[in-house]
């Protein structure tokens, strides 16, 4: 679905789902789950015929759109087959004979629009007549050539054409001779015809018309504007650290390798020889992942290689896989060999994937600094002449690409190089916004949201994401405020009824809060949040029934949470309905056994019961799943001192003190302790 014209929203989210749909497509994937092409053939009496085996047509590839032509101008129709995935074009040519007679008819406007789309003719032959009108948008994304065929069997001549143009009037046209292509102009009695060109005769080549480019066979890319490779973290063989910038000034071969793949072993061997023959001074990095770093056969490989060598953890492995897949559209996930080709800034200028010769190498480095015009003829995959004036890329998808694959740092930098050529670029502004907010820096992410607020003020979700800032800020009245316009300008918007009713709930307008999360649910029925949140309004104004009935209705739609069983226990224990709350508590560590709070409130509510063990146990489980906090720290050494055993709560005190020594209400209970 397309988004409808006129709205002023981001499309962030819009664009990342086709581009991760685009992903799927380009590493083997399917759009129609691998779903056969169909083509139906008339049978003459108002019915089809299922043709697609054995016309070869029943294709796997996810069609798209489909148009019919006749392009070798042989009379017959020819088929034009636009894919998502490869190959994504597919001319079909129509082979199938002249044992039938046919006309092809062009019509000309005159009077009417030029292509005369919405004229209607009506063929008589043989005593069969055949009725065709001229359409525009013939298929989805797709236009049929205007023209119209007709088949006439038989039939050496049409006798009789009628023609009903756009504006309403008719012309006829009698005796037509057959396999000719006829054009008729609007309001011109005479038609002009030439016979249809001979068939070629040609067969498509074996493997089909448009042969897969095999799995093994290598690729290599020249990029027409060199883009910057993420600083990797590298150590050497003996596990120093590799400065990032070691290799900068002069071109640089990185290739990346593997002690597992064969061909990457023969690949640097055949490197070494050339390279010593040559006395060639190109500088080479090899890097592999650093699981190998400590394996005896690896340190053999690379001793033999005799190249510099490097070790990079899977995370930076990513970032280039990343980088690769977004600047050449190869599918995510590295073939061994790979190689790229740096330039003296450090930026990407060739990708190599399979094994590459090392006088190859030698001449593309050699070459990184050609002229514009060498670098455009080798940089395009066609022949041609460039018209525009410059090219450069939009890093913008990149960054986006890093954030999807959980590298924001790289993400970061992609965006800002964004903004140094597109200043006004407001998604890239929103998403640097977004990754400084989820790092912790506040500044610069309220610098980014207004920014963008600045060339765009109606961008909601830029000014949601302020609200959230300033609110982390302390500036509860300015994000109140900055939520209100958004509300204004979206009713809907989730994030900010979200929000604005946490400050309502803050400031002591718990009325207004609850009005706000009951909007969010009836707006997202699913949404456990804002249950959550209502369910803690309902509390803090005592309405402990009203709480519980919020918190059972969220079980409902996600009985997997245990926060929320852990907080029904809660307000059945302040309800004094120890035994249910008890079971409660328990519920929430079943679902989750790792989740701390729910063995903290586990203990209070043992503890209540006056299960002494039971609530010690308890309190000591949620510090083993959660040392820095210290809740139940501080519930643990209470019920030391309840016990009249003062030694072992100063011991806990003084165990989370190590962990955190600032903690002012630890502190205080141990000065009292010695005291």
């Amino acid at each position: 679905m397309s988004r409808a014209t006129g709205v002023k929203s981001r499309l962030s989210r819009y664009e990342g789902a086709w581009e991760a749909i685009n992903r799927l497509i380009r590493a083997g994937g399917s759009w129609s789950g691998f779903e056969r092409s169909c083509f139906f053939a008339g049978n003459g009496s108002a019915g089809f015929v299922n043709q697609s085996a054995v016309s070869g047509l029943d294709y796997l590839e996810d069609g798209r759109g489909l148009a019919v032509w006749d392009y070798d101008r042989d009379g017959d129709p020819d088929l034009l087959v636009k894919n998502r995935n490869a190959p994504q074009v597919r001319i079909l040519r129509n082979d199938s004979g002249r044992r039938w007679h046919r006309l092809k008819l062009r019509l000309e406007g005159g009077v009417s629009n030029r292509q005369a789309i919405g004229a209607r003719v009506v063929l008589r032959h043989g005593g069969v007549s055949r009725v065709k009108e001229l359409r525009a948008g013939s298929g989805f994304l797709s236009q049929n050539s205007p023209e119209l065929f007709f088949g006439l069997g038989g039939s050496v001549k049409a006798e009789r054409l009628e023609v009903t143009w756009p504006t309403g009037s008719k012309q006829v046209f009698l005796d037509l001779p057959a396999d000719r292509e006829v054009l008729i102009r609007e309001g011109e009695k005479e038609i002009s015809s030439r016979p249809f060109k001979a068939p070629s005769g040609r067969r498509p080549a074996a493997g089909g018309p448009a042969a897969a480019v095999a799995v093994d066979e290598p690729r290599r890319v020249w990029l027409l504007d060199p883009v910057p490779v993420p600083a990797i973290r590298m150590r050497d063989l003996s596990g120093g650290k590799i400065p990032a910038g070691k290799f900068k000034g002069s071109a640089l071969v990185l290739n990346l390798w593997s002690p597992e793949c064969s061909s990457c072993v023969l690949e640097l061997s055949e490197w070494s020889r050339r390279r010593e023959a040559s006395r060639s001074e190109l500088a080479v990095l090899t890097v592999t992942e650093a699981a190998h770093r400590g394996s005896k056969e690896t340190a053999e490989l690379i001793r033999k290689a005799g190249f510099p060598a490097a070790f990079a953890e899977p995370e930076d492995l990513l970032a280039l896989s990343v980088l690769v897949e977004e600047v050449v559209r190869w599918p995510r996930g590295l073939r061994l060999p790979c190689t790229l080709l740096l330039d003296s800034s450090g930026s990407l200028v060739r990708v190599y994937e399979g094994r590459v010769g090392w006088s190859e190498l030698s001449r593309d480095a050699a070459g990184i600094r050609a002229k514009p015009a060498a670098q455009l003829a080798r940089g395009l995959p066609f022949a041609g002449r460039y018209y525009a004036s410059d090219w450069y890329r939009n890093e913008f998808q990149l960054g986006v690409s890093y954030l999807e694959a959980g590298l924001p740092a790289q993400g970061l930098k992609a965006f800002e190089r964004t903004l140094r050529r597109r200043p006004g670029e407001i998604e890239a502004l929103y998403n640097i916004g977004l990754i400084q907010l989820q790092s912790g820096n506040l500044d610069a992410a309220r610098d980014a949201f207004e920014t963008a607020l600045a060339v765009q003020p109606e961008f909601v979700d830029a000014a949601a994401n302020l609200g959230v800032v300033l609110a982390r800020q302390g500036r509860l009245e300015d994000s109140y405020r900055v939520f209100d316009k958004v509300l204004e300008l979206r009713p809907g918007h989730i994030e900010a009824l979200m929000n604005i009713g946490n400050i309502e709930l803050t400031i002591g307008l718990p009325e207004r809060a609850a009005a706000r999360f009951e909007k969010v649910i009836l707006l997202e029925p699913g949404l456990v949040a804002a249950y959550k949140r209502l369910g803690a309004v309902h509390r803090s104004a005592g309405n402990l029934a009203g709480a519980r009935e919020v918190y059972v209705k969220a079980t409902e739609i996600t009985p997997s949470d245990p926060e929320l069983w852990s907080n029904l226990g809660v307000i059945l224990a302040e309800s004094g309905r120890f035994k249910e709350a008890r079971k409660m508590c328990e519920r929430s560590v079943k679902v989750s056994p790792g989740y701390a709070s729910g063995y903290n409130n586990l203990g209070l509510v043992l503890q209540a019961l006056k299960e002494t063990d039971g609530a010690i146990s308890a309190f000591r489980s949620a510090i083993s799943l959660d040392p820095r906090t210290p809740p139940a720290y501080l519930n643990l050494a209470r019920l030391y001192l309840k016990l009249g055993m003062p030694p072992k709560a100063g011991k806990v005190l003084r165990e989370y003190l190590e962990l955190e020594p600032g903690n002012p209400e630890v502190r205080k209970l141990l000065r009292s302790l010695d005291d």
